[in-house]
């Protein structure tokens, strides 16, 4: 009956199943259907199981007949799971020896794998912080993590100074897992690196203008990830000019510190000083002596610095050129007014004495020189022309034999100049003549007064200008008388001397007085005359020229008339100056 029923049953499953499209495994169920025995139904029990985690231990159920322990046994009952591990269903088989008593029936079980929750909270995944030194950095997640999930990470592996924010993407390669927890976040921070330029040195520069361009440079310790470049760094002319050192750098990876504290902008400054040059000026003399002669002259000198234009001449303290032509003394500063680069030039002091000029000329056997402190006419010319027809005075000349009359002019292109006001005339006569001189051709003008000099040469200033008349006087036919006149004269004396030495006056004159004016003198009275210098010009008496001798300092002079004796006396071609008068004489 029961066989009957279990028959039933199983044709109905079949008739639903394919009603309702149900398949059964013949492994499943187990066509274990024998009409010979009690039924007896061995059932693989169901399993599930974490993926990663322990096996379940496989187990099973007898159903039908009760079978006691030692028929269990004979049965010899094992239990097999599909291979495989990964989530899926697996079945498990019953396997058993057969039973002579029983009606045995096998019905297998399923193994089911479930995935495993892999939560990503529990990784660590923290923020790091670096410092830029160019090379890759990342972060990484810490903790167990299967190998069936893959990660990705998005926004890592950074080499540039920033702030990153680093994801963890998670996935399951085989479906094994399932994934809690959702993407992982963490910070990559790359701080800037600190360039440090407390080592570099930039700093203020003073020049003395030059001329040449001017420029600044860093020095001291500059890092190899800084380079140098300048704005106003270029300075040629007096003045201060700002210039500015930009220290290029990287500035998304690094920051500039100097020191202890950091800067704000990346520049450097500092000054380029350029002061004002000195000129000097050299000259080659600071005395200059010449002799007018009609052509400028130019004080050569060299000036350093400026150019020669910004010179500047202070002429007797009056602002002039550097031009000297005319007779004079000239004291001159030269000096610069300063530019704009130049500071003046420090003063040089140069005298220039232009000496007045001399025109001599021999002529008519007469040297002739004249000297002028105003200056002749460049090329003008002294001529001396003799006079054969003058008028001559014959009573003042009875005794003596007169050589010529000459006029003296000074000519420039055929016209007689002016003599200069001042101008010192100076005339060595032929063969030693006495000269007489006048302003005019008769011999009846005002006589020149003139002095001799020591040299045989007569020295005067004339009063008027325009031309003057030379008279000469020759002595030289008389010489023989003359000198039997002297040799008597001389013994005369002497007897004079002895007999009336108590009727003679003796004059000593003082030293460094020009000239002297003795009076009066009685007639008969002989006269001895002390001379302090013996270098000194003439005697005069009464306007004619006594000779005497130089180089005595005793000269005596008897049977002179009642009239007025002077003594010139002349140094140095010096004008004659004041007269000391003697009134009283003393006798000896």
């Amino acid at each position: 009956m029961s066989k009957k029923i279990a028959y039933l049953f199983f044709s109905l499953a079949l008739v639903m199943g394919a009603f309702f499209g149900i398949a059964f495994s013949e492994e499943k169920i187990a066509p274990a259907f024998a009409f010979g025995g009690e039924v007896v139904t061995i059932t693989a029990n169901d399993k599930t199981q974490v993926y990663g985690e322990d096996f379940v231990a496989l187990d099973y159920t007898i159903s039908g007949e009760t079978l006691s322990q030692s028929e269990i046994e004979e049965l010899d009952i094992t239990l097999v799971k599909e291979e495989g591990g990964d989530v899926g269903e697996y079945v498990i088989t019953v396997v058993c020896n057969a039973s002579d008593t029983y009606d045995i029936q096998r019905i297998n079980g399923i193994y089911t794998i479930i995935p495993a929750v892999f939560d990503t909270r529990d990784l660590f995944f923290e923020n790091k912080t670096y410092t830029y030194d160019g090379t890759v950095k990342s972060l990484a997640l810490e903790g167990f993590m299967p190998s069936e999930i893959d990660v990705s990470y998005v926004s890592n592996n950074q080499s540039q100074a920033g702030q990153y924010l680093v994801s963890a993407v998670f996935a399951c390669n085989s479906g094994n897992y399932t994934i809690e927890g959702g993407t992982a976040y963490a910070t990559l921070i790359i701080e800037k690196a600190i360039i440090d330029i407390s080592g570099i040195v930039f700093e203020d520069k003073t020049f003395i203008y030059d001329g040449e361009p001017k420029n600044l440079a860093v020095t001291g310790d500059i890092p190899e990830t800084v380079s140098v470049r300048y704005q106003g760094n270029l300075a040629q002319t007096v003045g201060r000019y700002r210039v500015t050192a930009i220290l290029d750098y990287n500035k998304n990876n690094y920051k500039l510190f100097n020191g202890d504290y950091e800067m704000e902008k990346n520049n450097l400054y500092a000054e380029i000083i350029i002061n004002k040059a000195k000129s000097v000026i050299n000259v080659e003399e600071n005395l200059y002596k010449r002799r007018y002669d009609g052509t400028p002259f130019v004080i050569p000198y060299t000036l350093t610095g400026e150019e020669k234009r910004n010179a500047v001449f202070i002429i007797n303290n009056q602002l002039g050129s550097n031009r000297f032509i005319d007779v004079g003394n000239y004291f001159v500063r030269i000096t610069t007014i300063g530019t704009a680069n130049y500071l003046p030039a420090e003063e040089v002091m140069v005298e220039i004495n232009v000496l007045s000029p001399v025109i001599s000329m021999q002529n008519e056997g007469f040297n002739i020189t004249l000297i002028s402190q105003e200056g002749f006419k460049y090329g003008a010319d002294v001529v001396v022309t003799k006079n054969e027809n003058a008028l001559i005075d014959t009573e003042e000349n009875a005794f003596r034999k007169l050589a010529g009359v000459y006029t003296v002019s000074l000519l420039y292109e055929g016209e007689i100049l002016a003599v200069p006001e001042g101008t010192t005339i100076v005339i060595t006569p032929p063969n030693g003549r006495n000269l007489r001189l006048y302003y005019n051709e008769n011999g009846l003008g005002k006589p020149i007064e003139y002095t001799y000099n020591g040299q045989n040469e007569i020295v005067f200033q004339p009063e008027s200008l325009g031309m003057f008349v030379i008279y000469a006087d020759d002595y030289q036919l008389y010489w023989i008388i003359g000198l039997i006149i002297c040799i008597a004269a001389m013994l005369a004396l002497t007897v004079i001397i002895v007999i009336y030495r108590s009727k003679t006056y003796k004059i000593s004159f003082v030293t460094n007085i020009i000239g002297y004016e003795l009076k009066p003198i009685i007639g008969s009275a002989g006269i001895e005359i002390d001379i302090p210098d013996a270098s000194f010009g003439s005697l005069i008496f009464d306007g004619w020229h006594l000779e005497d001798t130089l180089n005595s300092k005793l000269i005596s002079l008897k049977n002179m008339p009642d009239k007025n004796i002077v003594l010139y006396a002349k140094w140095a071609f010096r004008p004659i100056g004041k007269y000391r008068k003697f009134t009283d004489l003393d006798l000896f």
